[in-house]
C-alpha cells in the first residue's frame, strides 16, 4: 500500500485517512489517532457540562469559570495547555462546532439553557432556524428561564423585540410559537444534555469518533462488505479495495 522497498520510499497506493476508515467503508480499521485523541478529550468537556458534583469540576469551575468558557473564543494566556487544547478540540471560536452539532438540551425549568444559542427545539438552534428572528431580538443571550413566567400555573413567553413587526415576519412568528409550544417548561425537572449519536443519549468516544470520520452511504458499505466475505488472501482483499476505492479497473495479467 505505501510502495517501499529496501531501496527507498515510493509513492503512496492508498490515501492514510482511506486506511484509517473501518472495513465497511473500505478501509482497514486503523485509528486515527488524531480524531481519536479528539475523541477523548471531548468526552471531558461532556462531563463538566452532565456530572452536577465533583472536587475535580469544583477546581476546573472556580479556575476558568463554568463550561461556557470551553466556547469563548479568546485564549487566555493564564491557561493551562491542556485547557486550552480542550477548547480547540471542542472547535472554539467557530460558527457552528460538531460537538454543538451532536447534542441537544431536554428541557426542565430552563435556567441553564440559552435560548437561542443552544439546540432545544428540533436538531438546530433557534437563531440557525430563524436568522430573522434572532436579528431583531434584544434577548440574544438571555436563557430560556429569562424569555418567560409562570402565571396561573401556566407558562407565558416574554420575547422581545427590537421593533414592530413587518407584515410578512408574522407568518414566520406563528411558526416560530408553534415551535415553541412543542417543549413543555418543567420547573421540577432537571435540565439535562443528550448526545444525539448515541444509543441511550450518552456520549461516548466510539460514537463521537465515528461521527468525525464521517460515513459512507449504505451501497458502498454493502460493496465492501461483500469484498471482506470473500475467502481469498489478504493482499488480493487489498488490491480489490483500493481498486473500488480509486475507480480503477486492473488491466495485468490475472
Amino acid at each position: 500500500m505505501w510502495g517501499w522497498d529496501a531501496e527507498g520510499r515510493k509513492i503512496a497506493c492508498v490515501n492514510w485517512k482511506t486506511i484509517c476508515k473501518s472495513k465497511g467503508e473500505g478501509g482497514l480499521n486503523i485509528k486515527d489517532l488524531n480524531i481519536f485523541n479528539t475523541a477523548l478529550l471531548a468526552k471531558w468537556k461532556w462531563r463538566l457540562c452532565t456530572e452536577e458534583k465533583g472536587l475535580w469540576k469544583d477546581v476546573l469551575d472556580s479556575k476558568y469559570g463554568s463550561w461556557r468558557s470551553l466556547d469563548d473564543r479568546k485564549f487566555g494566556q493564564k491557561e493551562s495547555r491542556w485547557w486550552n487544547d480542550l477548547r480547540k478540540v471542542c472547535g472554539s471560536g467557530e460558527e457552528r462546532t460538531w460537538f454543538e452539532e451532536s447534542v441537544t438540551w431536554r428541557v426542565g425549568s430552563g435556567t441553564i439553557i440559552k435560548f437561542w444559542e443552544d439546540v432545544w427545539v428540533g436538531e438546530k438552534a433557534l437563531r440557525d432556524s430563524y436568522p430573522r428572528l434572532y436579528l431583531i431580538s434584544n434577548r440574544k443571550e438571555r436563557t430560556i428561564s429569562e424569555c418567560g413566567k409562570w402565571e396561573n400555573d401556566k407558562w407565558e413567553w416574554n420575547l422581545g423585540w427590537r421593533r414592530e413587526w413587518f407584515e410578512w415576519e408574522k407568518n414566520l412568528f406563528q411558526s416560530f410559537m408553534v415551535d415553541l409550544e412543542r417543549i413543555n417548561i418543567d420547573s421540577r425537572r432537571v435540565n439535562s444534555l443528550q448526545w444525539m449519536d448515541g444509543e441511550d443519549k450518552e456520549y461516548t468516544v466510539k460514537s463521537a469518533y465515528e461521527k468525525m470520520q464521517g460515513i459512507c452511504n449504505g451501497e458502498q458499505l454493502l460493496v465492501f462488505q461483500s469484498i471482506w466475505r470473500v475467502k481469498v488472501i489478504p493482499s488480493a482483499i487489498f488490491f480489490c479495495m483500493a481498486c473500488y476505492v480509486k475507480g480503477s479497473t486492473y488491466k495485468g495479467k490475472p
